[in-house]
């Protein structure tokens, strides 16, 4: 059995790698340089910034075994930094106890690499139409190639982005196109030396930021004084279209207003235009979709804006197919 897979984050990647050990032949599809979806780091000028899932935690005790072994294998580590929540003007309220949060090492897209490792990953490939042709499916390039045919797809994008390549299926394409996300903005600022805080990630009330990680805390990080600020979504709702650079300013000058002396010597937003599930739509709560015609839907739309999300979405993914093949496929 040949299966397609697109997108190459945490779901697809689950679900591809659980496939592979069934022994099914499985190609990914990735529309990106390379794996990771909003498992992503960028690096600049020596400093390197996880501008999309700061961490992870877990909750599921299925995923526990499965987080243990990224340990032992050097994917991730616990980030033991300083966390807690930034209230009223600036005050500082430590987190008791600290909840244990999983980084990887040396940074976030380390996870997604390791886990493409091996599989047929087919980078810069957008993939803009799933049809069926016979017996079998067809995928169809921005630039209009074909692909080759398979028995399965699975379609494992953002909603909003899933919704036109599950077409050939309408009740999963209605079902993702319910799904609402909603957009996030990024800030990557970079300093010449340590910022003195007495934190290293806090939650932010209220503001126009959320979240402010110093990103060079994490476990195995080098490089120079590095900082990510994640928007709160209401902001980045009401300046979704914003220039990049006018996001970047707002935003450090809202913390260096709060906290004074954060003066980066560079700043660089980044718009992740489908960043978070809304909650006010919910997710479907049915951890992955397979139509009978064989055209599938996984993500962490499906179960919740969680790492833990995206890899049960993925496992459940492959459940299915692997219980739809039928003898001699």
């Amino acid at each position: 059995m040949h299966i397609a897979i697109i997108g190459a984050g945490i779901a697809g990647l689950t679900c591809a790698r659980a496939l592979a050990a069934a022994g099914c032949a499985v190609t990914v599809f990735e529309k990106s340089r390379g794996p990771g979806g909003r498992i992503s780091t960028r690096r600049r000028d020596g400093a390197a910034f996880d501008h999309g899932a700061q961490f992870f935690t877990v909750r599921d005790p299925a995923f526990g075994p499965v987080a243990q072994d990224w340990a032992a294998a050097g994917m991730i580590a616990p980030w033991t930094g300083r966390f807690g929540r930034l209230v009223g003007e600036s005050h500082y309220v430590a987190e008791t106890p600290p909840l244990t949060r999983w980084v990887g090492v040396p940074r976030m897209s380390a996870i997604t690499r390791r886990l493409s490792a091996g599989l047929d990953v087919k980078p810069k490939t957008r993939i803009e139409r799933v049809a069926r042709d016979g017996d079998r499916w067809r995928l169809t390039t921005e630039g209009g190639a074909s692909t080759g045919a398979f028995d399965r797809v699975v379609v494992a994008t953002p909603a909003p982005q899933a919704a036109p390549l599950l077409a050939a299926a309408p009740k999963l394409a209605a079902l993702a196109a319910a799904a609402k996300m909603r957009p996030s903005w990024a800030v990557m600022a970079r300093f010449a030396e340590p910022v003195r805080l007495p934190f290293d990630a806090v939650d932010v009330q209220p503001g126009p930021v959320a979240w402010l990680a110093r990103n060079s805390s994490k476990p195995g990080r080098d490089g120079p004084e590095c900082w990510v600020l994640l928007a709160r979504a209401s902001w980045a709702e009401a300046h979704v279209d914003d220039t990049f650079d006018d996001v970047a300013a707002a935003l450090v000058k809202a913390v260096d207003d709060r906290l004074g002396g954060f003066a980066p010597v560079e700043a660089i937003a980044h718009r992740w235009r489908y960043g978070l599930l809304d909650a006010r739509s919910g997710p479907p709560g049915v951890d992955a979709h397979l139509d009978p015609s064989g055209l599938g839907a996984c993500g962490d739309w499906c179960v919740g804006p969680r790492v833990e999300s995206a890899w049960r979405s993925g496992r459940a993914m492959a459940r299915l197919i692997r219980e739809s093949a039928t003898p001699g496929i």
